[in-house]
Protein backbone atom coordinates (compact mmCIF):
# COMPACT_ATOMS: atom_id res chain seq x y z
CA UNK A 1 0.00 0.00 0.00
CA UNK A 2 2.72 2.47 0.80
CA UNK A 3 5.84 0.52 -1.05
CA UNK A 4 8.40 3.34 -0.51
CA UNK A 5 12.40 3.35 -1.66
CA UNK A 6 13.65 3.63 1.80
CA UNK A 7 12.09 3.76 5.44
CA UNK A 8 12.09 7.73 5.08
CA UNK A 9 10.36 7.40 1.35
CA UNK A 10 7.88 4.76 3.21
CA UNK A 11 6.99 6.77 6.00
CA UNK A 12 6.92 10.32 3.65
CA UNK A 13 4.03 7.99 1.60
CA UNK A 14 2.25 7.22 4.49
CA UNK A 15 2.22 10.83 5.37
CA UNK A 16 0.81 11.73 2.06
CA UNK A 17 -2.34 9.47 2.19
CA UNK A 18 -2.69 9.71 5.79
CA UNK A 19 -1.53 12.89 6.91
CA UNK A 20 1.46 13.92 9.09
CA UNK A 21 2.86 12.16 12.17
CA UNK A 22 1.12 12.55 15.88
CA UNK A 23 3.20 14.21 18.06
CA UNK A 24 4.64 11.45 19.78
CA UNK A 25 5.54 9.77 16.47
CA UNK A 26 6.88 13.13 15.16
CA UNK A 27 9.42 13.10 18.36
CA UNK A 28 10.02 9.46 18.24
CA UNK A 29 11.33 10.00 14.53
CA UNK A 30 13.51 13.17 15.56
CA UNK A 31 15.13 11.00 18.36
CA UNK A 32 16.03 8.17 16.58
CA UNK A 33 19.86 8.34 15.12
CA UNK A 34 19.01 6.63 11.60
CA UNK A 35 16.95 10.00 10.55
CA UNK A 36 19.33 12.57 12.41
CA UNK A 37 19.15 15.58 10.47
CA UNK A 38 16.27 14.76 7.72
CA UNK A 39 13.08 16.09 7.38
CA UNK A 40 10.14 15.35 5.49
CA UNK A 41 9.10 17.51 2.38
CA UNK A 42 6.28 19.72 2.77
CA UNK A 43 2.46 18.08 1.79
CA UNK A 44 0.46 20.90 1.22
CA UNK A 45 -1.94 18.86 -1.15
CA UNK A 46 -2.24 15.47 0.09
CA UNK A 47 -3.36 12.57 -1.50
CA UNK A 48 -6.05 11.29 0.86
CA UNK A 49 -7.57 7.63 1.03
CA UNK A 50 -10.89 8.54 -0.01
CA UNK A 51 -9.75 10.20 -3.15
CA UNK A 52 -6.78 7.25 -3.69
CA UNK A 53 -9.44 4.70 -3.91
CA UNK A 54 -13.09 6.09 -3.75
CA UNK A 55 -13.22 4.24 -7.41
CA UNK A 56 -12.03 0.75 -6.59
CA UNK A 57 -13.53 0.39 -3.16
CA UNK A 58 -17.32 0.80 -1.84
CA UNK A 59 -18.09 3.47 1.21
CA UNK A 60 -18.04 0.88 3.78
CA UNK A 61 -14.75 -0.38 2.68
CA UNK A 62 -13.23 2.71 2.07
CA UNK A 63 -14.72 3.41 6.40
CA UNK A 64 -12.88 0.19 7.19
CA UNK A 65 -9.63 1.06 5.52
CA UNK A 66 -9.88 4.66 6.75
CA UNK A 67 -10.66 3.25 10.72
CA UNK A 68 -7.82 0.74 10.49
CA UNK A 69 -5.44 3.59 9.21
CA UNK A 70 -5.59 6.65 11.57
CA UNK A 71 -2.49 7.62 11.90
CA UNK A 72 -3.12 8.57 15.91
CA UNK A 73 -2.87 4.87 16.98
CA UNK A 74 -6.05 5.95 20.32
CA UNK A 75 -8.23 6.41 16.93
CA UNK A 76 -8.09 3.61 15.22
CA UNK A 77 -10.76 0.65 15.48
CA UNK A 78 -9.73 -2.47 17.42
CA UNK A 79 -11.08 -5.94 17.17
CA UNK A 80 -13.80 -5.16 19.14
Amino acid sequence: MFPGDSEMDQLYLIQKVLGPLTDDQQESFKKNPRFNGLKFPDISRPETLEKRYMSSLSKKALSLMSGLLKMNPLERMTGE
